[in-house]
């Protein structure tokens, strides 16, 4: 059996190992691919950040250099990746799809259920999983998105799929990915889902997988 792990990032040595427990193959092959959007904004006047991931903190280093109001991080994750680059910042919600509306709550719950500032600079990917204008009305405050990178699909990496042969365990952890596969998929294959956006977008399409989180 041969696992496919199809995130951009190195795969874990956990997972690595779990796969030679389990006598499978391994292999990496990310199916999306990472362009840098280079946003020509100021975001000096905006009384607070909030950077939606570690991907996003590598991409928004330029634009946070001229930043002095308050910076928040969505997780551990993002506040480690962002000291590592010499920006501190606070943490208020875990590393999951459910940070934005998890962050607004906690900050409100902070300040007597108001959010202590007029608008806040949300440095994301371009596409991003939070409702922004939802969460705008919810808390009654100016949310501005700053996308800092986009994700595509790789052509190289499709190619690569279809040449593998089946059955085989392909790991997905983003919706994203999810929709880049679908043309590689067999009957055979298993699919090993992690994320809300990746089970949604599995779910749309109606394709069972397995849920990561008790894989």
């Amino acid at each position: 059996m041969l696992w496919v792990e199809t995130g951009l990032k190195v795969p874990t040595e956990r997972l690595i190992e779990k796969a030679k427990q389990a006598s499978a193959s391994f292999v990496h092959i990310p199916v999306l691919e990472v362009e840098s959007l280079k946003p020509a904004v100021d975001i000096s006047s905006f009384e607070a950040a909030f950077v939606g991931s570690p991907r996003a903190a590598q991409y928004a280093v330029e634009l946070l250099k001229t930043f002095t109001g308050n910076l928040f991080a969505v997780g551990q994750g993002t506040q480690d990746a962002l000291k590592k680059l010499g920006f501190d910042s606070k943490t208020f919600a875990s590393d999951n799809n459910d940070g934005a509306y998890a962050f607004l709550t906690s900050l409100s719950s902070e300040n007597d259920g108001k959010i202590p500032y007029s608008q806040i600079a949300w440095i994301s990917a371009e596409e991003t999983a939070a409702d922004l204008s939802f969460l705008t009305e919810l808390f009654k405050v100016k949310i501005v998105q700053i996308p800092v990178y986009r994700t595509f699909p790789s052509e190289i990496a499709e190619k690569k799929l279809l040449a593998l042969e089946s059955p085989k365990i392909i790991i997905v952890r983003s919706g994203k990915a999810a929709k880049a596969i679908l043309n590689v998929l067999t009957q055979e294959d298993s699919i090993v889902a992690y994320g809300t956006s990746t089970k949604k977008a599995l779910n749309e399409f109606e394709i069972s997988y397995i849920d990561g989180d008790s894989w």
